[in-house]
Protein backbone atom coordinates (compact mmCIF):
# COMPACT_ATOMS: atom_id res chain seq x y z
CA UNK A 1 0.00 0.00 0.00
CA UNK A 2 2.18 2.78 -1.28
CA UNK A 3 -0.33 5.77 -0.07
CA UNK A 4 0.27 4.22 3.14
CA UNK A 5 3.30 4.66 3.17
CA UNK A 6 3.59 8.22 2.48
CA UNK A 7 0.61 8.97 5.03
CA UNK A 8 2.50 7.50 7.52
CA UNK A 9 5.71 9.41 6.55
CA UNK A 10 4.06 12.77 6.56
CA UNK A 11 2.79 12.08 10.31
CA UNK A 12 6.13 11.02 11.47
CA UNK A 13 7.21 13.98 10.47
CA UNK A 14 4.51 15.96 12.20
CA UNK A 15 5.65 14.25 15.22
CA UNK A 16 9.07 15.06 15.32
CA UNK A 17 8.24 18.56 14.92
CA UNK A 18 6.75 18.78 18.43
CA UNK A 19 8.77 20.67 21.28
CA UNK A 20 7.92 18.61 24.33
CA UNK A 21 6.60 20.63 27.41
CA UNK A 22 5.35 20.07 30.41
CA UNK A 23 4.46 16.27 29.47
CA UNK A 24 0.82 16.19 29.94
CA UNK A 25 1.22 12.34 28.79
CA UNK A 26 1.60 10.04 31.84
CA UNK A 27 4.54 7.49 30.70
CA UNK A 28 4.61 5.36 33.47
CA UNK A 29 1.23 4.54 33.54
CA UNK A 30 1.94 3.35 29.89
CA UNK A 31 4.73 1.50 31.11
CA UNK A 32 2.94 -0.42 34.26
CA UNK A 33 2.45 -4.04 34.55
CA UNK A 34 -1.34 -2.56 34.93
CA UNK A 35 -3.45 -0.98 32.89
CA UNK A 36 -5.09 2.28 33.97
CA UNK A 37 -8.60 1.66 35.50
CA UNK A 38 -9.47 5.01 34.16
CA UNK A 39 -9.04 6.38 30.61
CA UNK A 40 -7.97 10.14 32.03
CA UNK A 41 -5.17 8.33 34.06
CA UNK A 42 -3.17 8.03 30.74
CA UNK A 43 -3.40 11.54 29.78
CA UNK A 44 -4.03 11.64 25.97
CA UNK A 45 -6.11 14.27 26.05
CA UNK A 46 -6.13 18.09 27.26
CA UNK A 47 -9.74 17.63 27.51
CA UNK A 48 -11.39 14.48 27.48
CA UNK A 49 -14.82 14.72 26.01
CA UNK A 50 -13.47 16.95 23.12
CA UNK A 51 -11.05 14.35 22.58
CA UNK A 52 -8.43 17.64 22.45
CA UNK A 53 -5.37 15.80 22.35
CA UNK A 54 -2.43 16.61 24.61
CA UNK A 55 1.46 17.83 23.92
CA UNK A 56 2.58 15.32 22.17
CA UNK A 57 -0.68 13.17 21.01
CA UNK A 58 -0.93 13.16 17.02
CA UNK A 59 -4.68 12.82 14.85
CA UNK A 60 -4.75 10.86 11.71
CA UNK A 61 -7.04 9.62 10.13
CA UNK A 62 -7.22 6.47 7.23
CA UNK A 63 -7.18 6.76 3.23
CA UNK A 64 -9.47 3.96 3.65
CA UNK A 65 -11.53 3.39 6.85
CA UNK A 66 -13.76 0.53 7.90
CA UNK A 67 -17.09 0.93 8.33
CA UNK A 68 -18.43 0.37 12.00
CA UNK A 69 -22.38 0.61 12.25
CA UNK A 70 -21.94 4.60 10.87
CA UNK A 71 -19.79 5.32 13.81
CA UNK A 72 -16.95 8.49 13.71
CA UNK A 73 -13.61 6.88 14.52
CA UNK A 74 -11.09 9.73 16.41
CA UNK A 75 -7.91 8.24 15.72
CA UNK A 76 -4.68 9.59 17.62
CA UNK A 77 -0.90 8.77 18.17
CA UNK A 78 1.42 8.58 20.77
CA UNK A 79 5.17 7.70 20.83
CA UNK A 80 7.72 8.65 23.46
CA UNK A 81 9.67 11.96 23.14
CA UNK A 82 12.66 11.70 20.43
CA UNK A 83 11.74 8.45 19.37
CA UNK A 84 10.63 7.36 15.62
CA UNK A 85 9.32 4.29 14.33
CA UNK A 86 10.92 2.72 11.53
CA UNK A 87 9.63 2.24 7.71
CA UNK A 88 10.02 -1.48 6.35
CA UNK A 89 9.10 -2.08 2.94
CA UNK A 90 6.75 -4.82 2.60
CA UNK A 91 5.93 -4.76 6.77
CA UNK A 92 4.11 -2.69 8.90
CA UNK A 93 5.56 0.35 11.00
CA UNK A 94 7.97 -0.96 13.73
CA UNK A 95 6.70 1.49 16.38
CA UNK A 96 9.00 1.63 19.51
CA UNK A 97 8.16 0.62 23.15
CA UNK A 98 5.72 3.55 24.82
CA UNK A 99 3.88 4.03 21.37
CA UNK A 100 -0.06 4.00 21.85
CA UNK A 101 -2.42 3.65 18.90
CA UNK A 102 -5.47 5.31 20.21
CA UNK A 103 -8.87 5.39 18.63
CA UNK A 104 -12.32 6.35 19.83
CA UNK A 105 -15.84 5.20 18.10
CA UNK A 106 -18.46 8.18 18.66
CA UNK A 107 -21.31 9.14 17.19
CA UNK A 108 -20.58 12.59 16.24
CA UNK A 109 -23.98 14.14 15.06
CA UNK A 110 -21.94 17.04 13.62
CA UNK A 111 -24.64 16.77 10.46
CA UNK A 112 -26.44 19.94 9.49
CA UNK A 113 -29.58 18.18 10.40
CA UNK A 114 -28.86 16.79 13.78
CA UNK A 115 -29.98 17.85 17.08
CA UNK A 116 -28.35 15.22 19.21
CA UNK A 117 -25.50 15.55 21.00
CA UNK A 118 -22.19 14.10 20.55
CA UNK A 119 -21.52 10.69 22.14
CA UNK A 120 -18.34 9.03 23.07
CA UNK A 121 -18.81 4.72 23.11
CA UNK A 122 -15.59 3.28 23.40
CA UNK A 123 -11.90 4.20 23.18
CA UNK A 124 -9.75 1.55 21.96
CA UNK A 125 -5.88 1.22 22.91
CA UNK A 126 -2.97 -0.82 21.54
CA UNK A 127 -0.32 -0.06 23.41
CA UNK A 128 3.46 -1.40 22.80
CA UNK A 129 5.60 -2.19 26.05
CA UNK A 130 8.40 -5.17 25.83
CA UNK A 131 8.22 -5.60 22.38
CA UNK A 132 4.60 -6.54 22.36
CA UNK A 133 1.40 -5.30 21.26
CA UNK A 134 -1.45 -5.06 24.32
CA UNK A 135 -4.80 -4.65 23.68
CA UNK A 136 -7.02 -2.44 25.71
CA UNK A 137 -10.71 -1.09 25.62
CA UNK A 138 -12.51 1.81 27.79
CA UNK A 139 -16.17 2.54 27.77
CA UNK A 140 -17.56 5.84 28.18
CA UNK A 141 -19.85 6.80 31.18
CA UNK A 142 -22.65 8.45 30.48
CA UNK A 143 -21.76 11.92 31.88
CA UNK A 144 -19.34 12.03 28.82
CA UNK A 145 -16.37 12.55 31.49
CA UNK A 146 -14.38 9.64 31.14
CA UNK A 147 -14.18 6.14 29.87
CA UNK A 148 -13.40 3.29 32.30
CA UNK A 149 -11.72 -0.46 31.66
CA UNK A 150 -14.18 -2.52 29.79
CA UNK A 151 -13.06 -6.17 30.04
CA UNK A 152 -16.15 -8.01 28.73
CA UNK A 153 -17.78 -4.87 26.64
CA UNK A 154 -20.68 -3.19 27.43
CA UNK A 155 -24.36 -2.54 26.08
CA UNK A 156 -24.70 0.97 25.07
CA UNK A 157 -28.27 3.10 24.43
CA UNK A 158 -27.58 5.72 21.49
CA UNK A 159 -28.76 8.02 18.98
CA UNK A 160 -27.17 9.14 16.15
CA UNK A 161 -28.09 10.38 12.56
CA UNK A 162 -26.44 9.46 9.30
Amino acid sequence: MKHSKYLFIALLFNLSSFQPAIAAVNDAVIQNNKVASKLSDYGFFQELNSQSPAEGVLPYELITPLFSDYADKLRFVYMPAESFAEYRPNKVFDFPNGTVLIKTFAYLNAHETSNLDPQLLETRLLIKKQDKWKNVSYVWNEEQNDAYLSIAGKTISTQFIK
